[in-house]
């Protein structure tokens, strides 16, 4: 659990880093950090544009054609909100086949506003220069206008919506809301530490959200743990999406000069997945026999892209292309060396026995701690029938790959180690890591003594949804790894 906690802390010390230096040099240049340009799909919630075809993302550009003529292409905010009196100015590059029109549309946080200007686009390129505090955005449910922001002041959703003629094509380049009279002069920031941050969070004390200065908090990295840390992000980016965070022990940032952003994480690159590829078809075709030595050269070459991944924080919200194909590379010659011989799937009785009191016991623990946090998070059924199929890959390979290979090894410390392995494999959310280290280590002892499946796949499936309902943000933040646990609630 340190080992957990200081990976964990080690690898949020280096996103924010990565991630501050990138919102300074948004700053600096007088955009809002809920700019974007789009070099990668995740700049468009699901990736994708409502009512497109033939969708491409290519030298940052991204085209589509519209079969209807209409598209729908909602930016990803990430659920936080742009502040309208701060960012009045918005640039864009839109490419469009023939003429048609863009509708820019906004509602304010909490609310279907649908508030809507309207502007004409021209065959070609179109680099869109438009002061949005001097426009009127009318209600869709009809009514008197409204100036950008609305009341509130904040957009809690953008939308550019495309109408034109059928099958017409368009492309987008970048989408920037700037500062007005922006001079290229760095922007005054307030730091606050993480204590004096938190104590402004109650209603008496809001974080100033609206003009200058932007808020910079400190956090804290020894004392308190990585799932407080991101919870408290969350809480102040509500209020105000400008908001920075930077390790505190490090000191307060100087405004980079640098043009190019920092990379958050890392990927292996085509070579090194073609070498990998190569290796793991080499073991597979040789078929080595069981034994100390095969064993842990199958469990190196099996778990080395997927602990690589995860600690190198190689699998962002959008991963490279590279680090999909290595790590589904690694996944195939894990589930191609599976051990299933001896097992059942029901179970025996004895199996059953041993595991409903364990499933009670921790579900009762679980709705106690959500009843005096008061947290109760529905999971859905969208995540009811996707957590399915990960429970049975993950206990496939942790039960019919690592465990085998472990005890042939040494059997007695088997699970402790399998257990170790497996809590690894979720790096670097500490929370989870701790987690999945106690449960991997009752499923693997239960598996050595019953050899059954069903019991621990029932075990795995209800506990992980309720862990997920149960534990606020500051207690488990979410059930992502790799550099997706800083992303992705």
């Amino acid at each position: 659990m340190a080992g957990a906690f200081v990976l964990a802390n080690l690898a949020l010390d280096h996103y924010l880093v990565a991630q501050g230096l990138r919102d300074l040099q948004r700053h600096a240049r007088g955009d809002s950090r809920l700019s974007f340009d789009f070099d990668q799909a995740r700049d468009l919630i699901g990736g994708g544009i409502e009512g497109a075809q033939d969708a491409t993302l290519a030298d940052g550009v991204y085209a589509a054609t519209l079969p209807s003529g209409q598209a729908n292409v909602r930016l990803n905010l990430r659920g936080l909100a742009i502040d309208a009196r701060r960012y009045t100015l918005l640039q864009a590059r839109l490419r469009s086949s023939a003429p048609a029109r863009l509708h820019l549309i906004f509602d304010q946080p909490g609310r279907l506003d649908q508030l809507t200007a309207t502007v004409d686009l021209l065959p070609g390129w179109n680099p869109l220069q438009l002061s949005l505090d001097r426009l009127d955005f009318s209600p869709h449910a009809g009514g008197e206008p409204q100036r950008w922001g609305g009341s509130s002041g904040l957009v809690g959703e953008f939308r550019l919506y495309f109408s034109g003629p059928a099958g017409l094509k368009i492309g987008l380049d970048q989408v920037r809301f700037q500062r007005p009279g922006h001079s290229g002069e760095p922007p005054d920031i307030q730091w606050l530490g993480a204590a004096e941050a938190t104590a402004q969070l109650v209603p008496a004390a809001p974080l100033p959200g609206h003009g200058r200065p932007i808020t910079g908090v400190l956090v804290d990295l020894v004392s308190t743990r990585p799932e407080q840390n991101l919870a408290l992000r969350d809480q102040l980016r509500r209020i105000d999406a400008e908001t920075l965070f930077w390790p505190a022990w490090r000191g307060p940032p100087e405004i980079p000069v640098a043009t190019s952003s920092p990379p958050l994480g890392w990927s292996p690159g085509w070579v090194l997945v073609s070498c990998y590829a190569l290796l793991a078809l080499w073991l597979r075709w040789r078929s080595l026999a069981q034994g100390r030595a095969p064993s842990l050269l199958e469990l190196g070459v099996g778990l080395t892209p997927v602990l690589a991944l995860n600690l190198g924080l190689g699998l962002g919200e959008e991963a490279p292309q590279d680090s999909r194909v290595w790590l589904a590379t690694a996944l195939l010659f894990q589930l191609s060396g599976l051990r299933l011989r001896g097992s059942s799937l029901l179970g025996t009785r004895a199996a059953w026995k041993a595991a409903v009191p364990m499933l009670f016991f921790a579900a009762a623990a679980l709705l106690l701690v959500a009843a005096l946090t008061g947290h109760w998070q529905t999971p859905g059924l969208q995540r009811v029938a996707a957590y399915l199929p990960f429970v049975l890959l993950q206990q496939a390979l942790l039960l019919g790959f690592v465990w085998p290979r472990l005890a042939s090894l040494k059997p007695t410390p088997a699970p402790w180690w399998a257990a170790g392995l497996f809590g690894l494999a979720h790096a670097p959310n500490f929370a989870l890591m701790c987690l999945t280290l106690l449960a991997a280590w009752w499923w693997t002892r239960h598996y050595r003594q019953h050899r059954s499946w069903l019991p621990i796949l029932l075990t795995h499936y209800l506990l992980g949804l309720l862990l997920i309902s149960c534990l606020p943000p500051d207690c488990l933040y979410s059930a992502e790894t790799g550099l997706r646990f800083f992303q992705v609630q």
